[in-house]
């Protein structure tokens, strides 16, 4: 089973402020598949004063620049079509028709 005690701010993993977990589970069967941690206010004040700060050189790329970056993270998405599909099915509890 996966446990995620991070989260991803300000371009890198940072272990999170609180305590609570939250289960994943099969909708189709009842098994846990991941514990996830749950966000603190602190957390969440962090990563938005993260998306403040780096707000500033986004909006002084050009349109270009942002749609390279934006295909970038297209084409990383595509690259793992094949396991986000089966985290879809595994967490949804639907089949792929």
């Amino acid at each position: 089973m996966l446990t995620l005690t991070q989260h991803f701010i300000d371009n890198q993993w940072v272990q999170s402020q609180s305590p609570h977990t939250q289960a994943l589970h099969s909708p189709a069967t009842g098994a846990p598949h991941a514990e996830l941690t749950r966000g603190s206010v602190a957390d969440v004040d962090h990563a938005v004063h993260a998306a403040s700060a780096a707000l500033p050189a986004w909006r002084a790329l050009s349109g270009t620049e942002r749609g390279q970056y934006l295909f970038a993270i297209a084409t990383a998405l595509e690259s793992c079509a094949d396991m986000l599909i089966a985290d879809s099915v595994r967490f949804s509890g639907k089949l792929i028709s």
